[in-house]
């Protein structure tokens, strides 16, 4: 049983089951134990998977045997929501049962320490290490009925939205947002985000919903905001004469974005607008967090700005330490979450659409005269990512090993230089790069490509993979 940063992820009622799941849950308990955390309660919190209300009540059974008082959100809901409950109330930590972008068969458990972000290194290796000695000795896992819970006032059932519109109202310019009017189609991929964005848009939005039902099968098909089939909301947004779309995971954290014509934006483009109106409109005092894998599109703006660049590893809990330590006035990851100090301490989708409507109100422009202002005044930045699947460690070993044979130029492309300290990164002289690493989970090999140039992604494309495979 592997449990990493995204916690422990498995296959629903094949290796994800109620008995495995009650061993993390155990080890998260004993983690909390040992830290002198079990004073504080622990939050539960679920997706709109198949059984994962389920899973959140055998959690809070499995919690409340540990002797630990818990919170259990009324309903599925977004990560983020139970992540402000953490930060108002100063708990112990959250459980969160989501697959987010991933299969809708697939489930993970989720565990987001007190800080209130992704579980560093050194807390990750001591639950797995409790994983193992629990498996190992198997070790009885105490539990009390959830019946028991509620009767005794161990387990409280809570309204967890209303903490994340008070963290969220706090964040914006809400007197801005007010002013907004418009038409906005969205897609909740039968998410936990469904049914919330009308309590949190202003009244003056037209919000055309799909997929907004109770599906815990999705429809069948993955809810990814990035690679799924978006043709119905593409449609609704031209026959709703919608001014813009967005689609979310079921998890609100990966989002796309769509022009009133259905066609898919640039969300980095986005990032751009944001960060540009925060240095003008809010403060230049404090420093800027990206991955190595985001858009070279940040370090220009901060670069006009004389803004200092901190570039963490990808994977958003590298970000997260940055926040802890440092006022940071924007932090972003590869995967469509924003935030900074002052919000939560997570990638948050649903504040990055909040942003561009407060933009919109503020400055009386559309959503595609934002995108291409940004653009006139930046350039238009060009993104691809995609993932490989890899046999084993030998072909790991194989690509890592031709990777380094790489240098000063690679197919007739020069190369300015080569970062490896988060996989491969090649930055070529005309700006353009391509970042290779291994997914720290999957046996899957990750590429990220960025470009001012329109045909050259393709061509490095080719290249890369013809290169890879000889």
């Amino acid at each position: 049983m592997k449990f990493s940063r995204g916690g422990w992820t498995g296959i629903i009622s094949d290796d994800f089951t109620f008995e495995k799941a009650s061993i993390v849950i155990k080890a998260i308990c004993k983690y909390m134990t040992s830290h002198g955390l079990d004073r504080k309660k622990l939050i539960v919190s679920y997706d709109s998977r198949f059984l994962s209300y389920k899973y959140a009540q055998l959690a809070v059974e499995v919690i409340t045997g540990h002797g630990i008082k818990c919170i259990i959100s009324e309903r599925d809901i977004p990560s983020v929501f139970s992540l402000s409950t953490l930060k108002n109330d100063k708990e112990g930590g959250v459980i969160h049962f989501s697959g987010s972008n991933r299969e809708y068969y697939i489930n993970s458990i989720l565990f987001f320490p007190e800080y209130g972000g992704p579980a560093f290194s050194h807390i990750v290796m001591e639950i797995e290490r409790n994983i193992r000695l629990i498996s190992q000795m198997e070790e009885d896992i105490p539990m009390k009925s959830y019946g028991q819970g509620l009767a005794l006032s161990n387990v409280i059932v809570h309204d967890i939205f209303n903490d994340y519109k008070k963290i969220l109202d706090k964040s914006l310019d809400m007197k801005k947002i007010k002013e907004v009017q418009g038409k906005i189609c969205v897609d909740y991929m039968n998410g936990s985000l469904r049914g919330f964005l009308r309590d949190i848009l202003p009244k003056g939005i037209n919000l055309i919903e799909i997929n907004s039902d109770y599906n815990p099968y999705m429809g069948g098909h993955r809810p990814d905001p990035e690679s799924g089939n978006h043709e119905f909301l593409s449609e609704t947004i031209k026959n709703s004469e919608s001014d813009f779309g967005v689609a979310f995971d079921t998890d609100a954290q990966h989002v796309a974005f769509f022009d009133s014509h259905g066609r898919k934006v640039n969300s980095n483009i986005l990032l751009g607008v944001i960060l540009d109106y925060l240095i003008r409109n809010r403060s230049k005092s404090g420093k800027v967090v990206k991955t190595l894998s985001s858009t070279s599109l940040i370090d220009i703006i901060c670069e006009e700005n004389a803004i200092e660049v901190i570039e963490t590893f990808t994977g958003f809990k590298h970000v997260s330490e940055k926040l802890l330590k440092e006022k940071i006035i924007f932090a972003v990851d590869s995967y469509g979450g924003i935030t900074f100090s002052g919000h939560l301490n997570n990638m948050d989708s649903i504040l990055l659409l909040m942003m561009i409507i407060e933009i919109i109100g503020s400055t009386e422009k559309s959503f595609e005269e934002l995108i291409n202002d940004c653009i006139t005044k930046y350039g238009d930045f060009q993104y691809k990512r995609e993932k490989i699947g890899l046999s084993g460690e030998d072909e790991k070993l194989r690509i890592i090993g031709k990777l380094k044979l790489i240098a000063g130029e690679f197919d007739g492309s020069k190369i300015k230089e080569i970062k490896q300290s988060d996989g491969f990164k090649i930055i070529f002289e005309n700006g353009s790069w391509l970042l290779l690493r291994m997914d720290p989970v999957n046996p899957e090999l990750e590429l990220f490509y960025e470009s001012k140039y329109k045909d050259f992604i393709e061509e490095v494309q080719k290249k890369i993979k013809r290169f890879l495979g000889d």
